[in-house]
């Protein structure tokens, strides 16, 4: 559980400007625990490059060098894997296309590109949503799995 003073702390740095000389002061007291948590936190509400971009923007003097190398090296390890995320999604989108399935991308790289206006401040998940027709379900599972992929959960026979 998070305290209610990290989380409000977290959405203060988030707004911007506003309050910066209120968060600045409240950072200053930080405890090694207290940057714990609040990467903690920013990592469990999966936003956590676009909170890192923030602070980074919002130019704080107080933040150790131990914590900036941190937060860092998360998020050029988030970059990378929306990178190879991207590259794969264009993969299988052009594999399916040119098998003549209709795909549309849902959440993933694609959103963090449209939302942020850059990938990287997507935090990356660990896999690509795809959404084909129902009339195009087997052929899609047919051609993706040449690519080496398959279905989970319910299987275009189940339909």
């Amino acid at each position: 559980m998070f305290s209610n003073n990290i989380q409000q702390l977290f959405f203060r740095i988030l707004q911007g400007n506003a309050q910066r000389d209120e968060v600045e002061a409240a950072l200053l007291k930080f405890k090694e625990e207290d940057w714990q948590e609040l990467y903690d936190f920013a990592i469990a509400v999966e936003v956590f490059p676009a909170f890192y971009d923030k602070l980074l923007r919002l130019g704080f003097t107080s933040l150790p060098s131990s914590v900036i190398s941190k937060f860092r090296d998360t998020y050029f390890l988030n970059v990378q894997r929306n990178i190879i995320l991207e590259r794969e999604l264009m993969v299988v989108l052009n594999h399916l296309r040119a098998k003549n399935i209709k795909v549309i991308t849902l959440k993933g790289p694609i959103f963090g590109r449209l939302f942020y206006g850059d990938t990287a401040l997507r935090q990356a998940s660990c896999d690509l949503d795809l959404l084909v027709g129902f009339d195009q379900i087997r052929g899609a599972q047919k051609f993706l799995s040449e690519l080496g992929y398959n279905f989970h959960g319910r299987r275009p026979a189940d339909f």
